[in-house]
């Protein structure tokens, strides 16, 4: 059985296939890479959201209990910010 010719590896036809496959996975990369950058800043934005809401809950349910008043105390004489303090 003959098949058509078979061209080697450093063929100028071989270089240029591989040469456009490269390109062509370089932009769905770059796409790819867009895609998760826009996805990181919103985990961002939603996770900012969700600190600030914890914040303000926290504050308002522990802040009264003695023991969490001990424990922000301790946290401030070690100059370590709490949730109750902000």
């Amino acid at each position: 059985m003959e098949r058509g010719p078979v061209l080697p590896p450093g063929t100028e036809n071989e270089s240029k296939r591989l040469f456009h496959e490269l390109e062509v996975h370089q932009i769905e990369l770059e796409m790819q890479n867009e895609e998760l950058h826009h996805v990181m800043d919103e985990l961002e934005k939603s996770e900012e959201k969700l600190t600030a809401l914890f914040e303000i809950q926290s504050g308002r349910k522990f802040a009264s209990y003695p023991q969490w008043q001990t424990f922000n105390k301790m946290m401030k004489d070690n100059h370590i910010v709490t949730l109750a303090g902000l």
